[in-house]
């Protein structure tokens, strides 16, 4: 019964909602794409979607999503399925692109390296077309807080955004055409599901089954046996030929079966199909009991010891990879399960993308079936050749991939040999310590959290922090609208040269400034980096030691009030949280301990290095951290690089004499808009890598 309800649910909606959507859009030449809920899990599912598979024949472009700066693990397999269950619907139904709404929710701090690690981890499942949430045209206010962060033009690395959309091209450029390879199809355990679901509890059998397709779904990635899901109903439909499971273009010489309970009578027929005509099947952990056919249930224990080729009751690593490796040759062998890797076919070429989705140096021995490999490198476009060695006849070879690295190794006939490599020795290194000159290209901020409020009429001072007014009362507020004074102190060593209060998160119909008790005549004016975010200047209000910053709200509701953390900006620095004289120099290390805790924007370290001759090749190393780095010498630009390594070689930029070094960092938002002093900038003292 549950099976026929879920089921039937499961054919309304699709047909009722999914199909006359993408009618409509056939009769008005649009393409219809989206991405379905709860995608990553199956229980959840259920209620949302019910069995997914029915509704992506639907898509033109089949799509997922994904949020929250995480990938799959270990520890959360079910982040893979989400990606796995697109891509394996998208090479089923002959979507050739599957587009992935990415960066949501991965927080105010996102660099360019955080989000090069998650389209990584999701271009490796199968994604080639990626849609970055979101781009929000104010941050003022609430806005900022909506899944943040907006990769617009606010984030002080959005002037080098065109360097991550190229790295993105070329990872869609590569991915997208040819076909996947995948000699495994995992059985996509929907009927056990239904067959299980009770929407109160989560019963020990359905536990079992989601919680063993998970382990799954994570555990053949680290074993380097890439699959497809596969649905019952496609499985039934499906062609057998040449000892493989015919779906598409792909073609499953082995179908492994998670812990089951229930399955469709057709998918036994299908299964023992499969087996006559030379396929494999493996059982892991708990093999089916029942079928359901038309005429009710069906004991299948006896055809099911018959058909699977092998049976492994548990999922325990070693025994399951023992099982396949008997069952099936593998076109890619990677000696390090932390990496992750996806085989494609194009053009003749057998396309391999690796990926390092840790944080730490992955080394790993890779070997493929024929052809000379070479590795592409997708942060810069540049290809170089390999050191291969003969594995029983296969190409084998080392790989080095850095924290959040990815790589191509492309083999076949029409690769072009790669340049080779130069070999220098002899090599001096410069150590540039010491002080460098520092420029800010943005205003710095002195960000205020907590201060006291007082409304109209009222003697008595209460302590706030940003938020709504009457939720911080300690009784429900009197009426509205009402005037309320908010109130901060502000420490000044120095008076600056230029000052201004930002206004943002000042939730009431009207509001007004005074600065120790002046009112700011100042005519609001829009900000340096945000479009509705107003500045109000109140260079001639401040003075040397205290400092009142007064903001008077006229709240009309209870969600009201100073919502966001009281932000002053200019040229000044800041010490122990007082204004001071801005800070022209700095040593090479993160500006966040020099005086510019709260700084987001563009930080540039300057010096002048003398040589006695031009090098032969030179190379500036540096430690940016995960912000950006931008290399210029003698004004010209010698690289940017995105994420580490930071190396950038800069040889034919030097000359003889003295040079002017320049390092650009760009962070993030965090520092100024939640006022934590994330660390921005260099992170220790930059080498120069001379070969004489």
């Amino acid at each position: 019964v549950r099976f026929d309800f879920w089921s039937t649910l499961t054919e309304l909606y699709s047909d009722a909602y999914y199909r006359q959507n993408h009618e409509w859009c056939q009769e008005n030449g649009v393409l219809f794409t989206g991405h379905l809920l709860y995608e990553e899990r199956l229980r959840r599912m259920i209620r949302v979607e019910g069995n997914i598979f029915s509704h992506y024949r639907h898509f033109d472009v089949v799509g997922v999503d994904h949020l929250y700066p995480i990938v799959g693990t270990r520890e959360l397999p079910a982040e893979h399925v989400a990606m796995k269950v697109g891509s394996s619907a998208a090479h089923q139904v002959g979507s050739e692109r599957l587009l992935c709404e990415s960066f949501g929710g991965i927080f105010m701090d996102a660099t360019m390296q955080r989000m090069k690690w998650i389209a990584d981890w999701e271009f490796v499942l199968g994604v080639n077309l990626l849609n970055p949430h979101g781009f929000h045209y104010t941050l003022e206010g609430a806005r900022k807080r909506d899944w943040p962060p907006s990769q617009f033009y606010q984030y002080p690395w959005w002037r080098y955004y065109g360097e991550f959309s190229r790295y993105i091209g070329r990872l869609s450029s590569m991915l997208s055409g040819g076909r996947h390879v995948a000699k495994i199809a995992l059985l996509w355990p929907m009927i056990s599901m239904f067959a299980t679901y009770t929407p109160q509890e989560r019963s020990a059998p359905q536990a079992e089954v989601e919680d063993g397709f998970n382990q799954l779904s994570d555990l053949l990635l680290r074993l380097h046996h890439d699959y497809d899901y596969v649905d019952e109903a496609v499985l039934a439909e499906a062609e057998v030929e040449d000892g493989a499971l015919r779906i598409g273009d792909e073609a499953h010489e082995l179908v492994v079966l998670p812990p089951l309970t229930h399955v469709r009578l057709e998918t036994v027929e299908a299964l023992e199909r499969l087996v006559a005509g030379g396929g494999r099947v493996l059982g892991l952990g708990r093999l089916p009991a029942t079928a359901l056919g038309d005429d009710g249930l069906v004991d299948v224990r006896e055809r099911f010891e018959r058909l699977v080729s092998a049976f492994v009751d548990s999922l325990e690593p070693a025994r399951v990879a023992e099982a396949i490796d008997r069952l099936v040759e593998p076109d890619v062998t990677l000696s390090n399960d932390e990496l992750f890797c996806l085989h494609r076919v194009k053009d003749e070429r057998d396309l391999y993308f690796v990926v390092n989705p840790t944080f730490e140096e992955q080394r790993a021995t890779m070997t493929i079936a024929a052809g000379e490999p070479t590795v592409w490198d997708p942060s810069t476009g540049e290809r170089r050749a390999l050191a291969v060695a003969d594995a029983d006849g296969r190409p084998s070879f080392e790989l080095v991939l850095p924290p959040a690295g990815s790589v191509f190794v492309v083999s076949g006939p029409t690769v072009e040999p790669a340049p080779a490599v130069a070999e220098h020795h002899a090599a001096d290194e410069v150590v540039l310590d010491g002080e460098w000159e520092f420029e800010r290209a943005d205003a710095n901020a002195l960000v205020l959290d907590g201060w006291r409020a007082r409304a109209d009429g009222e003697d008595a001072w209460l302590p706030l922090v940003a938020g709504a007014w009457s939720y911080q009362l300690p009784a429900e507020p009197a009426g509205y609208p009402v005037d309320v004074t908010f109130e901060a102190a502000a420490e000044a060593d120095d008076v600056p040269a230029r000052a201004a209060v930002v206004a943002d998160g000042f939730a009431g119909s009207a509001w007004r400034l005074a600065v120790n008790g002046r009112e700011a005549t100042a005519p609001p004016v829009r900000s340096s980096f945000d479009s509705q975010m107003k500045e109000v200047d109140v260079t001639r209000l401040l003075q040397e030691g205290a400092n009142a910053i007064a903001v008077t709200i006229t709240l009309t509701g209870p969600t009201d009030g100073l919502l966001d953390k009281l932000k002053i900006v200019g040229d000044f620095a800041v010490e122990e949280g007082r204004i001071v004289a801005p800070r022209r120099s700095l040593a090479p290390a993160a500006w966040t301990e020099q005086g510019y805790p709260f700084y987001s924007g563009l930080g540039t370290y300057r010096r002048t290095l003398a040589l006695d001759g031009a090098p032969r090749r030179a190379v500036l190393e540096a430690d940016a951290g995960d912000d950006v780095l931008e290399v210029v010498v003698n004004g010209e630009q010698a690289g940017v690089r995105l994420w580490p390594p930071y190396g950038v070689e800069v040889t034919s930029l030097l000359r003889a004499g003295d040079n002017t070094i320049e390092l650009r960092v760009a962070n993030t938002l965090e520092n100024l808009l939640n006022g934590n002093p994330r660390p921005s900038g260099l992170r220790s003292a930059p080498r120069l890598v001379l070969s004489r």
